[in-house]
């Protein structure tokens, strides 16, 4: 017991809070190059600090594979406090500074059709009332991870993945899907006639909207691809073929749907952390954005 004692009291006393940014940016990043320019020192510099911070606490906290520095049982342990510290700290600099609590920058990520045609055009009202705040929309397909900080708010078509235990979610609506196509592209399908396809490239083709295209119209037909919905909705205007969209996307264009009845439907789902959710700024956008996502809601 005074063995274990004296060890902790040495740890206490050799720790340098400073080594856990350090530690924090690595375990966010995975890479010692990206935690490197975040922290805006040299590659070095943060190797040896999280050498450091591994010979003061007795502990490997990472180990390097393939894919990068994965956290081990002790870093991932590390990691859940540094988190929490991280959490409160941001909560405490916002309540001590109410008057400064909208200058921040809200990362946000979704897909690129949400991000063109809802999210940017429908969170302006909210930057106008409150000037300092910024957004950093990031565009992706992927299911970013809101645990590990890659954003502050997620808006996607899809509920939960298994690493979202201590996350906030909101269910803002959902899109229906439609075939659709200019009037002369549907008129010659309704006749029977063969018409072309428009999807996503090869490498989506696990999405439910090509697997359903791919069925109703099939693989020789495919005449147009890009990963971009933005692309396939100008290629479709432009007459290619026929193309699977969100309703919302349809809306105001030159495009016919095939029916009126959708082929089917997706929810739309917001993701961020519960912590993050205490804060002004996300909470201000997460109630802006449930507004501008209602009426797609059922």
């Amino acid at each position: 017991m005074c063995n274990s004692q004296t060890v902790l009291k040495k740890i206490k006393q050799r720790l340098n809070w400073d080594d856990l940014r350090f530690f924090y940016a690595l375990a966010d990043s995975e890479s010692m190059t990206s935690a490197a320019k975040k922290l805006n020192v040299s590659y070095m510099t943060v190797s040896r600090r999280l050498e450091k911070l591994e010979e003061t606490l007795h502990k490997e906290l990472f180990v390097r594979n393939s894919e990068g520095f994965v956290l081990t049982k002790h870093g991932r342990k590390l990691y859940e406090k540094v988190q929490a510290m991280h959490d409160t700290a941001e909560q405490l600099v916002e309540d001590l500074s109410a008057e400064d609590v909208i200058q921040k920058k809200i990362r946000i990520s979704t897909i690129q059709s949400l991000a063109y045609q809802i999210v940017a055009p429908g969170l302006r009202s909210l930057q106008e009332k409150y000037s300092s705040l910024i957004y950093d929309i990031q565009v992706t397909d992927r299911n970013i991870s809101i645990p590990k900080r890659e954003a502050d708010i997620a808006i996607r078509l899809s509920n939960t993945q298994s690493d979202e235990e201590n996350t906030f979610k909101l269910k803002l609506g959902r899109l229906n899907y439609y075939l659709c196509g200019t009037e002369v592209v549907i008129r010659e399908m309704k006749e029977g006639k063969a018409v072309s396809a428009i999807t996503f490239n090869e490498e989506m083709w696990q999405l439910q909207e090509v697997k359903h295209l791919l069925k109703t119209v099939g693989l020789e037909r495919v005449s147009f691809q890009s990963n971009s919905s933005v692309v396939q909705r100008s290629a479709a205007i432009a007459g290619y073929g026929v193309v699977l969209l969100p309703d919302f996307m349809i809306e105001n264009t030159e495009l016919c749907k095939s029916s009126e009845e959708p082929e089917f439907s997706k929810d739309i789902w917001l993701v961020t952390k519960k912590q993050s959710y205490e804060l002004t700024a996300v909470r201000l956008i997460i109630e802006e954005l449930a507004s501008v996502f209602e009426k797609y809601s059922q």
